[in-house]
């Protein structure tokens, strides 16, 4: 392990390759650390995902409705339209009937399947 709590990039794979020859126990306190490294990591990159998203989408609003700021395209003249209440259903109904089927026959039936016993059963 590298010094004090840190985790290099090096003992990551070192748990991979004891993983692999099935000898992970031997790794005894750096797989707890390397575990605790990694779940931070992933939530880490996971709200950076996020925001990204969240900077892209307002981007996007302001390069096609002509405002700044917009670095990442070129500015248009369209008008957001929000989704009226009485149209909720409909959009609904597409992006189940259209949208997720489709990704789902791509995805496979077993990633159906995981999806919809996990992720599926929040956007109910």
């Amino acid at each position: 392990m590298a010094g004090g709590d840190e985790v290099a990039l090096s003992d990551v794979g070192r748990v991979e390759y004891y993983r692999l020859r099935g000898e992970h126990e031997e790794l005894g306190p750096a797989r707890s650390k390397l575990k605790t490294f990694l779940l931070e990591q992933f939530k880490y990159f996971e709200d950076e995902m996020w925001n990204l998203n969240r900077r892209a989408t307002a981007e996007a609003e302001n390069c096609n409705t002509n405002k700044q700021p917009c670095t990442l395209g070129k500015p248009a003249n369209m008008t957001i339209v929000p989704v009226k209440p009485e149209e909720m259903e409909m959009h609904k109904k597409l992006v189940e009937e259209a949208v997720l089927a489709g990704w789902a026959k791509r995805c496979g039936p077993d990633c159906a399947k995981e999806w919809n016993e996990t992720v599926g059963k929040t956007l109910d």
